[in-house]
């Protein structure tokens, strides 16, 4: 499974297949970065989007999952968290 299409795929699941959780947190990429870190969270997949954004997947081996957004002056924001990150692709 190609990066955006896990981007996708985790975007559109129902509540039952990965719980969701909304939690708009921005901040510089270094301190987003590091405060996934500190979650044992690696960069699984990233795209940029034709208006400049970098749009990155999160994840951990525990399954969490983070989806953050990066504007061209280098402020991210965590556009949504959950749980049950698929095991293929990774």
């Amino acid at each position: 499974m190609g990066n955006l299409a896990l981007v996708a795929l985790l975007l559109i699941q129902g509540p039952e297949d990965a719980p969701v959780q909304r939690v708009p947190q921005c901040d510089m990429r270094s301190e987003q970065t590091q405060r996934l870190a500190g979650f044992r969270e690696a960069q699984l997949g990233w795209k940029l989007l034709p208006s400049g954004v970098l749009l990155e997947l999160w994840g951990s081996s525990a399954g969490g999952w983070t989806l953050m957004e990066t504007t061209p002056q280098g402020i991210s924001c965590i556009v949504q968290t959950g749980e049950g990150v698929p095991s293929r692709g990774l």
